[in-house]
C-alpha cells in the first residue's frame, strides 16, 4: 500500500486540480466540465485502466459518466463505488465533490494490483448538483437506467420478487460490515 504522506499529497493534488485549476465545473461551464472529465479519464488511463464513457446530453451539453472496472475472481458480484465530479453553480467544489472524486481515483490506484474476490466498479458521475439532482438528468439516474440487475436476478422488478428469494445470510454479512465500518468511523473519526 501507499505511504500516508504520498496518499495525502495525491489527494491534495487531485482536489487542487479540480477545484483550483479547473474550478467551477458544470453544464453552465461546459469547457471546465469537459476539462474535469478529461482529467479523470486521463488519470485512470495513465494508470492502465480502460475507461468506459456513458454520454448523454443536458442543456445542449454532452455530459459524461466515467466508469472503470477492477475485475474480481467472481464476475457475478459487483461492488459499485461512485462520486460526482461536477460542482454546484458558483462554487469551485473542493469538498463537494472534488474530495470524493480524489478518493475515488486513489481507491482505484490503491486496489489495482490486488487479486480481489469480487469485481469493483468505480463511476465518476456528472450532473449530480442542483438543478439536476432528483431528476432524470442526473448522471447517477442515467447510469442506473442501464442497470443490469435483471440479468443477475430473474425476479428483478417482477411479481416473483418475494421475501423468500433473498439471501439473508449475505444481507446480514453486509449489514455487519457496514455497522463495523460506521462504528469504527464514529470512534476514530475520518
Amino acid at each position: 500500500m501507499t505511504s500516508a504522506p504520498f496518499l495525502t499529497e495525491s489527494l491534495r493534488r487531485h482536489v487542487y486540480r479540480l477545484a483550483d485549476e479547473i474550478g467551477e465545473r458544470n453544464v453552465f461551464h461546459p469547457l471546465a466540465l469537459k476539462e474535469a472529465e478529461n482529467y479523470l479519464a486521463d488519470t485512470w488511463q495513465a494508470w492502465g485502466f480502460p475507461v468506459q464513457r456513458q454520454v448523454y446530453e443536458v442543456e445542449g451539453v454532452p455530459s459524461t459518466n466515467l466508469e472503470v472496472t477492477l475485475p474480481g475472481r467472481d464476475h457475478d458480484q459487483i461492488l459499485l463505488v461512485g462520486a460526482h465530479y461536477d460542482s454546484v453553480l458558483g462554487c469551485p467544489g473542493a469538498n463537494d465533490n472534488g474530495s470524493g472524486v480524489a478518493v475515488l481515483l486513489e481507491l482505484c490506484r490503491l486496489l489495482q494490483s490486488l487479486s480481489l474476490p469480487r469485481t469493483l466498479r468505480f463511476v465518476a458521475f456528472v450532473n449530480e448538483e442542483s438543478p439536476f439532482f432528483f431528476t432524470r438528468r442526473q448522471g447517477s439516474w442515467q447510469y442506473a437506467k442501464t442497470d443490469t440487475a435483471f440479468y443477475r436476478y430473474s425476479c428483478y422488478h417482477r411479481s416473483c420478487d418475494t421475501p423468500e428469494k433473498l439471501d439473508y445470510e449475505r444481507m446480514a454479512r453486509v449489514t455487519h460490515g457496514l455497522a463495523g465500518a460506521l462504528r469504527r468511523l464514529s470512534q476514530e473519526g475520518i
